[in-house]
């Protein structure tokens, strides 16, 4: 269990705008190595709007993209690699169409374009795990997990006491359907005298509650017992009205009846596909 935590996502952000600026000065570079840059024709040129557009179009992508996928402290290495890829591709693709449009393809180096779209890769990689190296080290007890989850077999006061001594835990999740309420109750006892806050899963119906199922119901946190008759006919097939974890604990309850039986979890292309 995590704890919910506020990344500070706008660094990121400034990251890879400084990130594209450098990537682009370098592909210029690099593509005119023999030549010395003139101050006043750098700022003059094409390149400083086309960067300029770079930049502009990278808050695009940055709120549709990058904002809505897991953080990059969340990430690992590869999802990050492959994310400032995705992201860099529609860059450059946005970039493309916006020379065309303004009918300055011709005026643009292909050479630069690739090289900024390779560097700006590299860039971005090394400053966003860089940057979150520092942030997880800063961070790390805010960052990690601090939950015991404590299931079959359960230890006794000093195997708890073990456990507890091993790594520092905030929380206690006691699970298991076979555990009665004097075991439970003997487990937050030890909780208590470590002054760890516990918590006990909720077991009904030979299930253990799963979040996505409860229901608030005349003051009553409570889980459906079956999954409604009632049927939703799309594109000349039946579907059972169920969330995800309704029909999980309806194929537990039947299990018995379903054997043989096809069962489908229906996604969009399946539907779409009958």
């Amino acid at each position: 269990m995590n704890k919910k935590i506020s990344y500070p996502v706008r660094r990121i952000f400034l990251l890879d705008e400084l990130a594209i600026v450098i990537s682009l000065l370098v592909a210029l570079i690099i593509r005119n190595p023999a030549k010395v840059f003139i101050l006043h024709r750098i700022m003059g040129g094409f390149y400083v709007s086309f960067g300029i557009t770079l930049c502009l179009f990278h808050v695009i992508v940055f709120l549709l993209y990058d904002n809505r996928r897991k953080s990059v402290f969340e990430q690992d290495p590869v999802e990050n690699i492959m994310s400032v890829v995705k992201s860099r591709c529609i860059l450059v693709a946005l970039s493309l169409l916006y020379l065309y449009a303004i009918q300055e393809s011709k005026t643009s180096s292909r050479v630069v374009i690739g090289l900024f779209f390779v560097i700006s890769i590299v860039v971005a990689y090394i400053f966003r795990m860089v940057y979150r190296k520092r942030f997880l080290k800063k961070n790390k007890n805010l960052c990690e997990s601090n939950t015991l989850l404590i299931t079959e077999p359960y230890p006794d006061e000093e195997g708890f006491k073990r456990l507890c001594a091993e790594k520092h835990y905030d929380e206690v999740v006691i699970r298991g359907r076979a555990i009665d309420d004097t075991e439970r109750e003997r487990f937050v006892r030890f909780c208590e005298n470590e002054g760890i806050r516990v918590y006990c899963t909720m077991d009904s119906l030979g299930y253990t509650v799963r979040p996505g199922i409860v229901t608030d119901l005349a003051g009553y946190a409570a889980i459906p017992a079956a999954v409604r008759k009632d049927k939703f006919r799309l594109f000349g097939v039946n579907y059972s009205i169920a969330r995800t974890e309704e029909a999980v604990l309806h194929v537990i309850r039947h299990i018995k009846e379903l054997a043989g039986q096809y069962i489908c979890f229906s996604n969009v292309h399946t539907s779409v596909m009958a």
